[in-house]
């Protein structure tokens, strides 16, 4: 099971892989242009309040969640739906591309990489020289569904980084190395924060 919570009413990787899959059927389908991986899409409109470049402090990001990425870290992910703000606790922002769903969720008051383990299959990492946990997800037939990274920014705040691959149980599965990104994603996010 990819269902993976740490606090309050949080999409799981199983709904966002859900709505990644749907979001492919309706924007990937059968006649739709296909730019190929490095044609960026601009996104149209956004959630957030002021997505810029502009570094922003972690508890700015805990409150516009959406702003974690700003318009050159989509283009460089080929996002191609803009920022949706996710609802409930801990609250966050969910990016799609043609092959995968990203999500970010601030933890402004809570270190959700220690203890490690914090969920089976964790592993400890170094992001951008942060503590931070990567756990690969896997669909019972052992193929790969996604990755969840999570990095602390203090000693009681924290953030998750998630991937969802679309597709991820058909064949052929799309290759994609989803803890890789998503690592790319968390140091983005880093990048961003004063």
């Amino acid at each position: 099971m990819l269902s993976r919570c740490h606090t309050g009413n949080r999409y799981s990787l199983t709904a966002v892989g859900l709505l990644v899959v749907l979001g492919a059927a309706t924007g990937c389908g059968p006649g739709a242009r296909d730019s190929g991986p490095h044609e960026s899409h601009p996104s149209t409109a956004s959630t957030s309040v002021a997505n810029s470049s502009v570094p922003r402090t972690f508890a700015e990001l805990a409150t516009h969640p959406c702003d974690a990425l700003d318009e050159t870290d989509r283009a460089s992910f080929v996002v191609t739906a803009a920022g949706s703000a996710q609802p409930g606790a801990p609250g966050g922002c969910f990016w799609m591309t043609h092959t995968i769903g990203l999500s970010f969720y601030p933890h402004p008051s809570s270190d959700l990489t220690t203890p490690l383990p914090p969920a089976p299959g964790a592993t400890e990492i170094s992001v951008a020289g942060q503590r931070a946990v990567r756990t690969r997800e896997s669909l019972p037939n052992g193929k790969e569904a996604g990755c969840t990274i999570t990095v602390a920014v203090a000693a009681d705040a924290s953030f998750t980084i998630e991937v969802a691959i679309a597709g991820a149980g058909s064949s052929p599965a799309p290759a994609i190395d989803s803890c890789a990104l998503g690592t790319d994603v968390a140091t983005a996010v880093l990048a961003h924060l004063r």
